[in-house]
């Protein structure tokens, strides 16, 4: 399923914001969303009646050099029969690699995608 980054980064891990996997569908929750956030988005404007919003904060790192991304999305089924299928969104933490610095850092990602009629899993992978 392809998608549109609309923000990536790290935050500075002083900001209070949670860990969270966040699946917004509606425009005042993106309203909510982006007025409590502290950083900027590539776009703002979004078509909540074809696109959802999905917004990833790793936890408060206690070193520079991490990152996250998202890989491949996928409609499989469910392992709960009531779900029927499912929309998995891997997420794709990254550790540091040779030099680093001290600063505390927090990444993220919001992404934005087609509108899906399924229920949405995350799946977290350590790179």
């Amino acid at each position: 399923m392809p998608f549109v980054i609309v923000a990536q980064g790290s935050l500075v891990g002083g900001e209070g914001i949670l860990q969270q996997n966040l699946v917004i569908r509606t425009q005042e929750e993106w309203e909510n969303f982006i007025t409590t956030f502290p950083d900027s988005f590539s776009e703002t404007e979004i078509d909540f009646s074809t696109h959802i919003v999905i917004a990833v904060i790793d936890e408060v790192r206690p070193t520079g050099g991490w990152g996250i991304g998202i890989g491949c999305i996928t409609e499989v089924s469910s392992a709960e029969e009531s779900f029927g299928r499912v929309v998995v969104v891997p997420v794709i933490i990254n550790k540091p690699h040779g030099r680093v610095t001290l600063a505390v850092t927090q990444p993220y990602i919001v992404i934005k995608i087609p509108t899906p009629i399924k229920n949405i899993e995350f799946k977290h992978i350590i790179k």
